[in-house]
């Protein structure tokens, strides 16, 4: 089942990019979030969709993936 577990800092992404029903998931976690902001080209699994399997803040685990973006300051730099 896909979804996020837990909160803060800690959130835990379980679904792969195999499942259609997770790609869908994390894009509507993606749209609702403030924070999204696109990976390295080639760290971007879904061409430029606005989805968290391609977000920067992403880390990879063995089931899915981590949002990292809460243990970042609240303030960041303006992107380039």
């Amino acid at each position: 089942m896909a979804g996020i577990v837990g909160a803060g800092p800690d959130r835990t992404f379980l679904g792969t990019l195999d499942r259609d029903e997770d790609v869908v998931a994390a894009a509507a976690l993606a749209h609702a979030c403030g924070w999204f902001r696109h990976d390295d080209e080639d760290e971007d699994y879904l061409a430029g969709a606005v989805n968290c399997f391609g977000c920067r803040y992403r880390r990879w685990t063995s089931g899915g993936f981590s949002c990292l973006r809460a243990a970042l300051p609240a303030r960041l730099p303006p992107l380039p």
